[in-house]
């Protein structure tokens, strides 16, 4: 009976295991605000997205002028924005909108998504010292809303993900708990946990990759698309997931081999 309860709990563990890892990354870095917040803020020291925006920050300002040649004067203050230490916080920013048309309920799910660049706009007017500033909102389309990804599409997803993650975690724990407590051999079960971290890590390995190229080839059929911003928030994201799924099969390696170690050491006893 024992054997029994020791094999049941240990299978309920793994299973809990493999779902919890990136169900418990998805959560709280990609569902959550600040989670996303926080993992994008980097990105504003990409490159390619400083010069992306500062090129669109010039042209919305040049457009509302008519004097010649106000690119060439533009541009300076723009470069001088992107490069400075407040604009990651400020992409950050940007970049949320892109999170809440992707997770927040959408009462119109064919509403597009757009960048609002205004307060970046503005800032930039503010070190020119013209004592203008714009007043309606400068936006840039991402997606027209008629390709794969709609507004609120992942809003359910998100807070399933969250709900797995959570009982997971507790089914997890409890199961590896008692499947330690009642075992004969508990090497085995250890070892068999660290399995269980190995194949997490797969899983979140490979679902990066997935994830990548799902979300690319949605955003590429739509005209007009941020794909500059788009293409670094994404390959961020998936980078970091895949770093988590190495950590997890690294870790559950390295729980294996203790297994390993204390069933050879203890034999039949442990």
């Amino acid at each position: 009976m024992r054997t029994f309860l020791s094999g049941l709990a240990t299978i309920v563990a793994v299973v809990a295991i493999v779902l919890a890892v990136p169900a418990v990354w998805i959560s709280e870095r990609i569902v959550s605000d600040d989670g996303f917040s926080s993992l994008i803020e980097p990105v504003g020291h990409d490159q390619a997205v400083k010069d992306y925006l500062a090129g669109q920050i010039t042209d919305e300002i040049a457009s509302r002028t008519s004097i010649s040649g106000a690119e060439s004067v533009v541009r300076p203050l723009a470069n001088a924005y992107t490069n400075s230490s407040q604009f990651p916080a400020d992409f950050a920013d940007v970049a949320k909108q892109q999170h809440q048309w992707l997770f927040d309920e959408a009462s119109d799910p064919n509403a597009p998504m757009q960048l609002d660049i205004t307060p970046m706009v503005n800032r930039v007017l503010a070190s020119a010292r013209v004592g203008v500033t714009v007043s309606g909102s400068i936006t840039i389309p991402v997606s027209s809303g008629n390709t794969g990804l709609h507004a609120g599409a992942y809003h359910r997803a998100g807070e399933q993900i969250t709900t797995i993650g959570k009982v997971s975690v507790i089914v997890g724990i409890i199961a590896a708990v008692i499947a330690l407590l009642v075992a004969r051999r508990r090497g085995t079960v250890i070892a068999w946990l660290g399995i269980a971290a190995v194949i997490a890590g797969v899983v979140c390995w490979a679902g990066a990759n997935l994830y990548g190229a799902y979300v690319k080839n949605d955003l590429s059929s739509s005209e007009n698309s941020a794909k500059p911003v788009a293409d670094v928030v994404i390959d961020t994201i998936s980078q970091e997931l895949q770093w988590t799924g190495v950590i997890s099969m690294l870790v559950g390696a390295g729980i294996f081999v203790f297994g390993v170690v204390v069933r050879l050491v203890f034999g039949g006893r442990r």
